[in-house]
């Protein structure tokens, strides 16, 4: 008899008996809970990056050799870090936290919210019928 597949996409697979991510393979009975998350963003970095923008900035103009130099990398540096980051906010990360009864907790990282909620709501139906 072949197993029922509820759910395959973005390299997870989940049927009636299993939990497939990343080529390995995890009972459902081994499935302590699922949850659901958006990854948290970073102020903190975020701002430094800024200052080190800005203070890259104000370096090129001090127009004297050093402070050209120092300020183009500071400036680039902190412009594509604040680039990067921006992103973050704009398309952030979602994570389905998936708890093993062993202690091991299995993170499913996708930039897809719709993509995440389903594995996770298919996961904690899985649950509940096993």
């Amino acid at each position: 008899m072949e197993e029922q597949i509820l759910f395959n996409e973005g390299g997870v697979l989940v049927t009636h008996t299993k939990l497939s991510y990343e080529n390995k393979f995890y009972q459902l009975s081994s499935i302590k809970s699922v949850l659901f998350i958006k990854e948290p963003f970073g102020v903190g970095g975020f701002l430094l990056n800024i200052v080190v923008a800005i203070a890259g900035a104000y370096g090129i103009l001090t127009f004297s050799a050093i402070g050209l130099f120092l300020g183009l990398i500071g400036l680039a540096i902190g412009g594509i870090n604040v680039k990067n980051m921006y992103r973050d906010i704009k398309d952030p990360v979602y994570i389905v936290c998936v708890d093993l009864h062993s202690g091991e907790t299995i993170y499913i990282k996708k930039r897809n919210s719709d993509f995440a909620k389903r594995l996770t709501d298919v996961l904690n139906s899985a649950l509940r019928l096993y």
